[in-house]
């Protein structure tokens, strides 16, 4: 637990930008819509092309990285490999209790608490970040909490406390995240009214 506080600082500047990444891709959507609405025949190789040239002249020119949401997650994979590694080869790990039911960190949870307990807070962190708008996407990312609670009930508990800890940890940082961005979008606001009035005050 202390040690997946210690690895949230750590990439918390990471997940900000990742976050803000998201949100600026959130919204572009309209004008990627309408990107897409141009090129109708998608079956035409060179209609795709122009198309894809045209959305990542976009993002370029908005300076958004599309793939910057997944970036806190790959870097994560690394980390989870790794302790499951130790929770299953490391003598001094194995049969070391925790709390309450959890008499061994290298066997899976008895009574499966972990890892329902990581998907319900998975959920949440769903919820909570910005996407980019698509639908098939919001789908696929509601699933991942499902099959991801299938996929560790076997798992080390150890592994599943790490988990649960870090989406813990994610929910309080994505607060504080989305606060920021939300106020920086007021701001935005304000600062295009301002000069819509200043130009309307202009032409008059």
């Amino acid at each position: 637990v202390i040690f997946t506080v210690f690895l949230k600082i750590l990439l918390f500047p990471l997940t900000y930008t990742s976050s803000v990444s998201m949100a600026n891709m959130q919204t572009l959507q309209p004008k990627i819509k309408a990107i897409k609405k141009k090129y109708k025949n998608l079956r035409d190789p060179e209609q795709r092309k122009k198309m894809n040239m045209e959305t990542m002249a976009l993002y370029k020119q908005e300076k958004v990285n599309p793939a910057g949401g997944c970036l806190p997650l790959l870097l994560q994979m690394p980390i989870l490999i790794g302790f499951f590694q130790l929770l299953r080869t490391t003598i001094d790990v194995q049969h070391e209790p925790w709390l309450l039911w959890i008499k061994d960190l290298s066997l899976k949870d008895p009574v499966y608490v972990l890892p329902i307990l990581m998907g319900i807070t998975q959920i949440i962190v769903t919820k909570m970040s910005p996407t980019s708008g698509d639908s098939s996407q919001k789908k696929i990312m509601y699933i991942m909490p499902v099959i991801m609670v299938i996929f560790f009930m076997n798992f080390p508990s150890g592994l599943n406390l790490y988990w649960f800890a870090s989406n813990l940890l994610q929910i309080g940082q994505q607060h504080i995240i989305n606060k920021r961005i939300f106020h920086k979008r007021k701001e935005e606001e304000k600062m295009r009214r301002a000069d819509k009035r200043k130009k309307g005050g202009k032409k008059r």
